[in-house]
């Protein structure tokens, strides 16, 4: 009933969130002291990953233009679509 379509509507909610993308922001200059705050983040469960999806209100700010160099953080880094 009610409780079941409230339900629904969260779930709805959410993936509508993570269509627009998740963004991440950092401080520091390495990965022991760079702190981070993220937005509609994901995890999978398999690998235990956190996700960051590329979507259309992207935001990714203090973080190397090259991932690796240095690591930016344990992050994997999709497309929305993918």
């Amino acid at each position: 009933g009610q409780q079941q379509r409230t339900h629904h509507q969260q779930q709805q909610h959410h993936m509508q969130q993570l269509r627009r993308g998740s963004s991440i922001a950092c401080t520091g200059n390495s990965t022991d002291s760079r702190q981070c705050t993220a937005h509609r983040l994901c995890l999978h469960t398999a690998t235990n990953d956190l996700v960051l999806l590329r979507g259309p209100d992207t935001v990714i700010d203090g973080l190397p233009d090259t991932r690796f160099d240095p690591a930016w953080v344990n992050l994997v880094d999709l497309p929305v679509d993918a």
